[in-house]
C-alpha cells in the first residue's frame, strides 16, 4: 500500500472496533515499513487521547453557554458578512441606471439599421424584439427589488 492509501484508511478506520483483519494487517505492516507514516500514526493517537481526557476542556458553567452560543452566532454572521461584502448600487443609481437603460431601448426602433431590418424582414419582426425588451426590463425591476427589499419593504409597509 501506498502512504496516501494508508493514511487514509487510517482516518476512515481510527477508533472503530469492527475494522477488517486483513486490512489491520496490511496497515500495521505498513506501520511497521514506513517511519513517517508511523510517526503520523503516533500524533494521531497522542491527539486524540489528550482530547479525551476529562480534564482537557474545562468545565463551561450552564449561564456561559447562551452567552458563548450568541457571540458564535455573531462572529458567523459576520463571517456570512464578510464573504457577501459587496458594494450596494445606491438607489438613486439603480434608478439613473434603469432610466438610461429605458431610454436607450425605446429609442432602439427609430435607429437607421432598425427600420431596414423591420423593411426586409416585415412587422413580425417586432415581436421578438418587444419580448426582448420586456424581458430585460423585467428582469432588471426583479434585480432592484430584490437588492432593496429591505428598504422597500421598510418604506411602503409602515
Amino acid at each position: 500500500m501506498i502512504c496516501d492509501e494508508v493514511r487514509n484508511k487510517v482516518y476512515e478506520t481510527f477508533g472503530e472496533q469492527n475494522v477488517p483483519f486483513l486490512l489491520r494487517i496490511r496497515i500495521m505492516t505498513h506501520l511497521c515499513c514506513c517511519g513517517r507514516c508511523a510517526k503520523e500514526y503516533r500524533k494521531l493517537r497522542t491527539l486524540t487521547q489528550t482530547l479525551t481526557q476529562d480534564d482537557f476542556f474545562p468545565a463551561v458553567p450552564l449561564s456561559n453557554i447562551d452567552n458563548i452560543m450568541g457571540e458564535i452566532e455573531r462572529l458567523e454572521e459576520a463571517e456570512i458578512n464578510k464573504e457577501h461584502n459587496v458594494v450596494p448600487v445606491s438607489l438613486r443609481g439603480w434608478v439613473i441606471i434603469g432610466f438610461i437603460m429605458l431610454i436607450s431601448l425605446s429609442s432602439l426602433v427609430f435607429g437607421m439599421g432598425f427600420m431596414k431590418v423591420v423593411s426586409t424582414q416585415g412587422r413580425s419582426f417586432l415581436l421578438p424584439v418587444s419580448l426582448t425588451i420586456g424581458c430585460v426590463v423585467t428582469g432588471y425591476g426583479a434585480m432592484f427589488i430584490g437588492s432593496h427589499l429591505k428598504e422597500l419593504s421598510d418604506r411602503f409597509l409602515r
